[in-house]
């Protein structure tokens, strides 16, 4: 008899996620198949071999997603009374996987393991993208091996007469290659250039920071009878004064994170463990939203009380509602960008390069994986740097 196990493996990747293996047992031998579901090893009990509860909602969308992959692998490869060997029969269903391997299919299955692990925004930028190239395709699936340049040049076309702008186009191609390449890696088809001729570059956008003056502004600005702008701003702040911590982040952020005066917390992107001090200005944030937080472990109400664990439903429609209210605010500012979640990300790595504070120390504070992420926040930087420099000198001619 066989038996399906879950078993938790390590990769060799810069984000440290495990991959959830079923484990194919047969006469004392062991087939690894991977159910391509990547959490992080704090997700992972090994003593009872499951997914911690309570860390997100992964726990019952990935009980779900195990279940269901089970089953399916229990109708290929499930064959203790064939006289064949079961090994060979998994192979060859795996060969016949890759043959009829459907490009929507593919991508659905992906767009539900990034739920299942909390990357709630990186599962909407997917739905986007499917749902642009599924219009494109008039809904009609196309097997991987039909997936060629002349289709995507034809996409690229598509997306041009519908006015989107190159860094759009880019956007949706960029996508469209990562599903790609994760068919490569996970079914072995045949690896193609098909995005040589397609745009995939990232043009220059406008600044997304702000100057520090905004932030004393925000600082002062009298919300005292509008609880909804209030709580937005002290978000926007908090997301400043934490080093630029991420939405995300601070919707998981729970009360067990706080030792000692410190905020311990591994990023939902990355996995990677940080660790803030509380200065009085987070504190004071915090204090404001205790007693609205007793009854939950939760310390800012991003998700309400009583709610243990995040759904990418709740998440989605607590950041589209923080930017609402910060468009508002804006508004209310007359500043000449909009506030967002990631303005406050922005300016604080703005607000450390113009302090001299080498981007080295501003990666490491922001939770990069490597400094040319950190570069991509900057450039607007080093451009209005210039130009400021320019008009010193020609106000001096």
């Amino acid at each position: 008899m066989m038996s399906l196990k879950e078993k938790s493996k390590t990769l060799k990747r810069e984000d440290n996620k495990c991959v959830i293996y079923l484990q194919l047992t047969h006469e004392s031998r062991i087939k690894l198949i991977s159910t391509g579901l990547k959490i992080y090893p704090w997700q992972w009990d090994s003593n009872h071999m499951c997914i911690v509860s309570g860390v997100s909602d992964i726990s019952e969308k990935a009980q779900s997603f195990l279940d269901s992959k089970i089953k399916n692998m229990g109708k290929k490869q499930v064959a203790s009374e064939m006289e064949y060997d079961c090994f060979t029969q998994a192979l060859s269903c795996e060969e016949n996987d890759k043959e009829s391997l459907l490009f929507f299919e593919f991508m659905n299955d992906l767009i539900n393991r990034l739920e299942i692990s909390g990357c709630y925004r990186t599962a909407q930028t997917y739905k986007c993208t499917y749902r642009s190239f599924s219009r494109f395709l008039k809904k009609h699936d196309i097997c991987f091996e039909k997936l060629n340049a002349d289709l995507l040049k034809k996409y690229e076309r598509y997306l041009k007469d519908r006015g989107l702008t190159l860094n759009s186009i880019s956007f949706y191609m960029r996508i469209l290659r990562a599903v790609y390449n994760k068919a490569i890696e996970n079914y072995q088809i045949n690896k193609k250039n098909l995005f040589k001729h397609v745009y995939t570059g990232i043009e220059k956008t406008r600044k997304r920071a702000v100057d520090e003056g905004v932030i004393s502004q925000l600082k002062k600005l009298d919300l005292e009878n509008k609880p909804g702008l209030a709580l937005a701003r002290d978000l926007f702040l908090f997301s400043f004064y934490t080093r630029g911590m991420s939405f995300i982040d601070m919707a998981y952020l729970r009360k067990r994170n706080i030792k000692n005066g410190f905020i311990y917390y591994n990023r939902q992107k990355t996995g990677q463990q940080l660790r803030i001090r509380i200065e009085p200005c987070i504190q004071e944030i915090i204090n404001r939203y205790v007693s609205v937080m007793e009854n939950s472990d939760f310390i800012l109400p991003i998700i309400r009380k009583n709610d243990n664990e995040i759904s990418s439903k709740k998440y989605l429609n607590a950041i589209s509602y923080q930017n609402k209210q910060l468009k508002i605010i804006s508004r209310m500012l007359n500043l000449p960008i909009n506030l967002t979640t990631y303005v406050a990300r922005h300016t604080w790595a703005t607000a450390a390069k113009k302090k001299n504070i080498p981007i080295s120390i501003i990666s490491e504070g922001m939770g990069h994986n490597n400094e040319s992420t950190t570069q991509i926040y900057l450039a607007s930087l080093d451009q209005a740097m210039i130009d400021n420099a320019n008009h010193k000198i020609l106000c001096e001619l």
